[in-house]
């Protein structure tokens, strides 16, 4: 285990990462923290203070200064450059000690720390002492002492207060082992740590205790990420931190937003959660990002076996990019009065959408609707695509998708299918069928409404026609159902430890109008309920209609649908303006 944790201590960045790390380790180990490291603000060489005791020679009321930098202190990062380390000390000393320290805590022992992530190298050992040495004899009152910490160090506190028997037990340990080991293998990997999940989030205990387990997590995360980074496979990683995300939500009991002062430290504990997985999505979405703007490249990429997987593997691919990309815009919208995180994340989701765009143009298998349930992605792509105002690409996707659909149906193959395993829908690929067993294997469908419902809402007229074309030659008897959350959706949806929702079933789809006023007149009967929807996490029903399979709710194009009306009134309005004029 500690062997682990230096080497991803190592790795861990200094903002965001390891200063936060410290900090929720000081904190559990029993001191009370003063400052945390906070975005934008002037620190003067300071990323975490605390007081308390954290040797056996200190004093009860002990003040720990820390001044973090990540990775190993060379020569290159000690006492040259803005972020160097020597300059730093100097701050807290000249600045710090001067102005900062609460009037209570005056004629305490100041201890500061210089801390990294890796270790000091040799060749600067005798220069970090003798400032060491130099800066004490500055003080004439005798109280500064200086001190360093290394990664070594960390890995030790946390073994004693993060991991030890009292805290983790052994099978979750064991579950921890055998998930990291087996990073290559996403699918055995994700599957211990599913059980990991569980097994740290099973019991509802007190508010600190759901915070400590919840920093646990994390703990478990960021050692994953390292192990699926060396070697080169971030999958595992990935849907570790979409899970995570869902079951904490749901651990931490967020969904109750009528105490939202009473929650800021619950709050907090899961924005460490959010900002990992913001971290490993963009590592993965860069990774796929160099496979997109070539035609084919992202085929040949994917290693697939045969033309089933390979469909399987890119609309896996299309729904984790959209679904990142749509959930860290909105939380971007809700950074209004933070423009030094706001704009950072607009120009991901920028990068994320472009490489998400170049998919859909170089990678024709993405026309092949094989699945039913490939409603979720269709949704994820129309919702993230509108979210920033790429109709166009949208309309083009769409336009190739009815056009191959169409075909599809005309030759009886690759047409979309319900409850077909992987073996079935090789068969299914495979062969030309005729329509009973056409019959049998699309019986009902939420995809034709979900594309007719988003390509109504964006005005695409054209779709909602070949759409309609196909409903009249292929699918008579062919139910289409709609589904809706219920009240009860808000305790089983994050999770996904329960039945919920219903299913509006409808045959009058070529009736295009009738068919969205039912969905609209059902959905202002059955209110979106989950309560991350009105803040900066409206994302998490994105992640979680695309993890757990479920549809997305209508309630979206309904959103669209209100947009497009009032952009069209306001258009009409400036024309008879200019008119008059």
């Amino acid at each position: 285990m500690k062997l682990m944790l230096t080497e991803y201590l190592r790795s861990m960045g200094e903002r965001g990462g390891l200063d936060l790390l410290v900090a929720n380790l000081l904190s559990q180990m029993g001191l009370t923290v003063l400052t945390t490291p906070i975005r934008g603000s002037k620190q003067y060489g300071v990323d975490v203070a605390a007081v308390g005791k954290l040797l056996d020679e200190d004093a009860d009321q002990t003040i720990y200064l820390f001044s973090i930098k990540s990775g190993d202190i060379g020569r290159e990062n000690w006492d040259v450059g803005k972020q160097a380390l020597r300059p730093s000390i100097d701050e807290i000393v000249d600045a710090y000690l001067n102005g900062s320290i609460l009037p209570q805590y005056k004629g305490c022992t100041i201890v500061i720390y210089i801390c990294c992530g890796g270790k000091i190298q040799e060749n600067i050992l005798h220069s970090v002492a003798g400032c060491l040495a130099k800066e004490q004899q500055r003080d004439p009152s005798g109280l500064l002492r200086l001190r360093m910490m290394n990664g070594d160090g960390i890995a030790n506190y946390i073994v004693k207060y993060f991991m030890s028997d009292r805290l983790v037990s052994v099978n979750q340990r064991r579950l921890l082992f055998r998930c990291l080991s087996m990073a290559e293998d996403p699918d055995s990997s994700i599957m211990y740590f599913r059980r990991l999940l569980t097994a740290l989030l099973k019991e509802k205990e007190s508010v600190k205790k759901r915070i400590f387990r919840i920093y646990q997590l994390g703990m478990c995360i960021g050692l994953l990420k390292h192990n699926c980074t060396e070697v080169k496979n971030l999958d595992a990683c990935y849907q570790a931190a979409e899970l995570a995300l869902l079951y904490a939500w749901d651990y931490l009991n967020l969904k109750d937003m009528s105490s939202k002062k009473k929650m800021k430290k619950e709050v907090v504990a899961f924005n460490l959660l959010w900002w990992q997985y913001v971290e490993i999505g963009q590592c993965y979405c860069e990774k796929i990002a160099a496979f997109c703007d070539d035609p084919y490249f992202m085929t040949y990429a994917c290693h697939a076996g045969c033309e089933v997987d390979l469909n399987l593997r890119i609309y896996d691919v299309v729904g984790r990019m959209a679904s990142f990309g749509a959930a860290l815009w909105w939380y971007a919208l809700a950074l209004r009065q933070c423009n030094d995180l706001r704009e950072p994340c607009k120009k991901v989701v920028g990068k994320v959408a472009n490489a998400l765009v170049g998919i859909l143009k170089n990678n024709p298998t993405v026309h092949s609707l094989i699945r039913d349930d490939y409603a979720i992605e269709i949704g994820l792509v129309s919702l993230f695509l509108n979210q920033i105002m790429w109709g166009e690409e949208l309309h083009r996707w769409y336009q190739c998708l009815m056009n191959q659909t169409y075909k599809n149906f005309v030759f009886g193959r690759a047409f979309p299918s319900v409850g077909l395993d992987y073996l079935g829908l090789i068969e299914h690929l495979s062969q030309s069928h005729d329509e009973q067993y056409q019959k049998k294997v699309l019986p009902s469908s939420e995809l034709f409404p979900m594309i007719y419902m988003f390509a109504s809402a964006l005005k695409f007229d054209d779709v909602c026609s070949g759409v309609v074309n196909i409903v009249k030659k292929f699918l008579k008897e062919c139910d289409f159902q709609v589904w809706f959350p219920e009240p009860l959706s808000e305790d089983a949806f994050y999770t996904n430890n329960n039945n919920h929702g219903m299913q509006l079933v409808s045959q009058n789809l070529i009736e295009g109008e009738k068919f969205m006023e039912t969905v609209f007149r059902e959905c202002d009967k059955r209110s979106l309920p989950y309560a991350c929807a009105y803040g900066a996490f409206g994302g998490l029903i994105l992640l979680g209609c695309r993890v757990h399979r479920c549809p997305l709710p209508p309630h979206f194009v309904q959103l669209i649908a209100k947009a497009a009306a009032i952009r069209n009134a306001e258009e009409k309005s400036a024309e008879q303006g200019c008119d008059a004029k």
